[in-house]
């Protein structure tokens, strides 16, 4: 258990049974087609992309038009999708016998793929139409099929057109399509039918020069020449910074157990699959690891370079120069010296973009399951209206994964709510999380930045010059909510002196975007859109394991991000990340990015989520190797570990939400599992405002489908207000289309009608930063990882069910493990929805009893509160010389009523709650 079964298989037969479904495809040649009924036909709604706007129509595309790696997803059937749930639930259950028993890709397509004789019928009859097919994965998830324009509209009764878009060209199918309806219980839509694919989530990348001298980095221009001046002074983050502020490099002098010959915690054993759509320079990322300390420190450690068959996709362009696949080969590593990245590229030369396609290949070949146990990917797109099979794809995509044991980490998005939006100066699409990142099946990778800049304290944690690897942090560093944007109440507070607000006519962005563009970044000072993205998914329910936090919205579903770490890119607060790209455009000819150089070292740098997800899939190699176990959704884990944590009281040296905070720096408590990034302490300008929350809210305007004026209040049919407040634009026609000049700006809200950012960082969970940063060396070591503790159970009973605003319930909570034995001690939380009631600490538990007595006016007056529910943190307790470690676990909810009708009647006798616990009845 914990492992995946060994498959014994020549080369040949793996590849073969693992991607093409054998079985599948030889019943192709060889057995008579199913009667097809083409007159009766069902449509496949939501298969139209976003970006398939009529006004760019530039015609129908030929028909000779090839249109390679169609991805047909297929469905399973209702009582094998309730199968699949219930087996999950028992994966993720330390008290089920199925606990952490992962499923190899055959397994999961012969449990919960559709039968082979439905797939037969959907392969043939794709073959009739003229269509080569691929392959069938053996997870059962889609047919890979390739055929024409022409042929497309043949069978599925929809177009294929040729658009242009911001300048570019791409194809598409202009309305949804149709199948036969004797094929509408087994499929279900299609990846795609068009070349919008997913786009790589990094940041505005620029280039950086070392002065040997001083031992600073300074800001270059694309030529090469320096720029000296303090406003160009970088602070790079390197990976030995990383190391240092999230207290990875506390783990790597660790072992993995008390014997001395014991391997270190540096990611030896550990692989890591990393996808991509370039093959990056090898000599590159062996410059990056040499020169940053990572094969010092894990000398086993290698990048694997691989590209899958021709039957899966095609090779990348060799012309190709993507800085996305650098970053995420050199920063997988990063933090797990001594695994193996094994990067798996394909090209963009078909419908289904190369990185789905390369995911989609190591999610379904039994060779790559059996090694690899994490998964990073930087690339995304929004959760795109109507709610289309695409998502839906990776749902799917990352269920399996979850399902064979692997950590899928997702870059959540560079643009704060509007995950739609590709980086720029303002939003336009109002709210919507990034669709890879928006599944419960993944964790998404948000984005932080440091607040030292802005508290005047950088002295304090960076050194003056570099030390080996090129170590300058010194310490962690207090952070806040990435937002590089004007539309930030920190930028406002630190650069935009003399304006009230960020919005309207007379507001800091409206001026930021007068001013003439900075030529390193292209965008006019602080008017940009720059900052982690995070929101509410409509295409995904609120997980079950999401839950249990401070924090998290009371409504709404799957909630993004996970868990944050620094992604600045350096345009507003001078502090980036580093990456080795020797081709990047803008590095002085004949100048490789070799920073052992003795005189000029120049450098790329950049920010976003894409270093984010990558670092982090580095983090749980280091957290599975300390465990000895793959930990699959790691979410399961996650949560109740912030759960243990982000408690509204406690002692001084105990994790809480007052000591767990972010701005503390290093003096946070050392215990914390992650650093609570909330409000932010004002050293500066205004000393009435003590403390400034940061937002991801980025300048916003509206958009419109006739000429005029509007803003955020109009009421003509033709304005869409898109989530954003204290915006004006004018609309002129031209001809046939229509121009839209921004006569001043918003920002992104939650309301058309009030300034509610999107979003606010707070204490707990938020949609800007998640759970928080990692503290990397808590949370490596948090017992939760390794499956040997505890499992228990959380009774709730009520002293009464309905009360009078003005009387007390008791909340009851009755712990146990599995032995049916009571906890030792730990907290509880009471809940009402997401809203905390309270918590309650025992040191050694009387009978695992918890209780606390909760007011119907804390309740919030007359009603009926149907979700009260206590939730136990889990973690390591000792009374009287015994250990245990215990999972977290919440009880079924129970309902309270609150009625002004019960104030008359005597309230009944209620238990005295005492030091320890409830005293039991006798």
């Amino acid at each position: 258990m914990g492992t995946i079964p060994s498959i014994q298989q020549t080369s040949l037969t793996r590849a073969l049974a693992s991607w093409v479904g054998v079985a599948v495809l030889a019943t192709l040649c060889c057995s008579a087609a199913p009667a097809t009924d083409e007159n009766s036909l069902t449509k496949l709604p939501g298969n139209t992309s976003r970006s398939a706007r009529p006004e760019l129509d530039q015609g129908r595309a030929p028909d000779s038009l090839p249109l390679e790696h169609i991805l047909l997803m297929l469905r399973r059937s209702e009582s094998q999708q309730q199968a699949l749930q219930q087996f999950i639930s028992q994966q993720y259950d330390p008290r089920s016998p199925d606990f952490h028993h992962w499923l190899t890709p055959q397994q999961f397509g012969a449990e919960f793929g559709p039968a082979s004789e439905d797939i037969r019928k959907v392969t043939q009859w794709l073959t009739q139409q003229g269509f080569t097919v691929n392959s069938v994965p053996a997870g059962g998830l889609f047919v890979d099929f390739s055929g024409t324009a022409g042929q497309v509209a043949q069978a599925f009764h929809s177009e294929i057109h040729r658009y242009r878009v911001n300048g570019q060209d791409h194809y598409a199918n202009a309305s949804d399509p149709y199948i036969p309806s004797a094929l509408a219980p087994v499929v279900s839509g299609f990846r795609a039918l068009n070349d919008f694919h997913p786009q790589p989530l990094v940041h505005h990348l620029g280039m950086a020069h070392l002065n040997r001298t001083t031992g600073r980095w300074t800001r270059s221009t694309a030529e090469g020449s320096h720029l000296t001046s303090a406003a160009n002074a970088l602070y790079i983050a390197g990976p030995q910074d990383y190391a240092k502020i999230y207290g990875v490099d506390q783990v790597w002098q660790e072992r993995v157990d008390a014997r001395s010959w014991a391997p270190l915690i540096v990611g030896t054993g550990q692989t890591i699959g990393v996808v991509g759509e370039t093959n990056p320079e090898s000599a590159d990322i062996q410059s990056f690891r040499d020169s940053f300390g990572i094969t010092a420190l894990g000398p086993n450690g290698s990048v694997e370079m691989e590209n899958p068959p021709a039957s899966v996709c095609a090779a990348p362009d060799p012309a190709d120069d993507e800085p996305e696949g650098y970053l995420d080969a050199e920063w997988s590593g990063a933090m797990a010296p001594d695994a193996t990245i094994d990067f798996v590229a394909c090209g963009q030369q078909g419908v289904t973009s190369g990185a789905d396609l390369a995911a989609a290949y190591i999610i379904e070949d039994p060779a790559h399951v059996q090694r690899i146990s994490v998964l990073s990917t930087s690339y995304g797109d929004c959760e795109a209206q109507p709610q289309s099979e695409t998502n839906q794809f990776y749902v799917s995509l990352w269920q399996q994964a979850a399902v064979e044991g692997i950590t899928v980490v997702v870059a959540a998005g560079d643009t704060g709510g509007d995950g739609c939006q590709y980086v720029g100066a303002y939003a336009t699409d109002g709210l919507s999380p990034v669709n890879e990142a928006s599944t419960p099946y993944n964790i998404a990778a948000g984005g932080t930045d440091f607040s030292d800049v802005f508290s005047g304290t950088t002295s304090t944690y960076w050194s003056a010059v570099n030390g080996p690897g090129f170590l300058s942090a010194q310490s962690y560093i207090p952070e806040m909510a990435w937002n590089e944007s004007c539309a930030s109440p920190l930028v406002l507070e630190f650069f935009g002196q003399g304006f009230q607000s960020s919005s309207g006519p007379n507001g800091f962005c409206t001026w930021a975007a007068q001013q003439p563009a900075d030529p390193n970044t292209g965008f006019s000072p602080y008017a940009n859109a720059f900052a982690g993205s995070g929101g509410l998914s409509t295409v995904s329910a609120r997980p079950a394991w999401q839950t249990g936090v401070p924090g998290i919205p009371p409504q709404g579903g799957r909630a993004v991000p996970d868990i944050a770490m620094f992604a600045s890119g350096g345009d507003t607060w001078s502090q980036t990340l580093i990456l080795c790209d020797s081709a990047l455009a803008g590095m002085p000819a004949g100048t490789a990015c070799n920073y052992s150089n003795a005189n000029d070292v120049f450098a790329n740098y950049g920010g976003g989520t894409s270093f984010v997800a990558p670092a982090f899939a580095g983090i749980m190699a280091l957290i599975n190797q300390k465990s000895g176990d793959r930990q699959g959704q790691a979410n399961y884990i996650l949560y109740p570990l912030a759960g243990e944590q982000y408690v509204s009281y406690g002692s001084s040296t105990q994790p809480s939400l007052a000591n767990c905070a972010a701005y503390l720096g290093p003096q946070a408590v050392s215990g914390c599992y992650f650093h609570d990034i909330s409000a932010t302490p004002n050293t500066g300008n205004s000393p009435s405002t003590p403390f400034i929350t940061g937002t991801t809210s980025v300048p916003c305007t509206g958009t419109a489908t006739s000429a005029g004026t509007f803003t955020d209040g109009s009421t003509d049919p033709a304005s869409n207000n898109e989530n954003c407040y204290g915006y004006q634009i004018t609309v002129t026609a031209n001809g046939g289309s229509l121009t839209t000049t921004p006569d001043y700006y918003g920002v992104l809200s939650t309301a058309d009608n009030a300034t509610s950012p999107a979003f606010a960082a707070g204490p707990g969970y938020d949609l800007a930063t998640g759970l928080g940063s990692p503290n990397v060396y808590s949370l490596v070591n948090a017992p939760q990882w390794s499956g040997g503790g505890l499992a228990t159970y959380v009774t709730l009973a009520l002293s009464q069910p309905i009360i009078a605003p003005g009387q007390s319930v008791t909340l009851l909570a009755t712990v146990e493990d599995q032995g049916r034995l009571p906890v030792l001690g730990g907290t509880v939380t009471f809940y009402s929805g997401n809203t905390v009631l309270g918590s309650v600490t025992n040191q050694c538990s009387l009978r695992g009893l918890f209780g606390l007595q909760v007011s119907g006016s804390t309740l919030g007056g007359d009603g009926n509160y149907q979700n009260i529910f206590a939730s136990y943190a889990g973690g390591s307790q000792r009374c009287r010389q015994r250990t245990a470690n215990y999972y977290g676990s919440q009880s079924s909810p129970a309902t309270v009523v609150v009625s002004q009708g019960e104030a008359d009647k005597p309230p009944p006798p209620l238990r005295p709650v005492v030091p320890g616990g409830l005293k039991p009845a006798r």
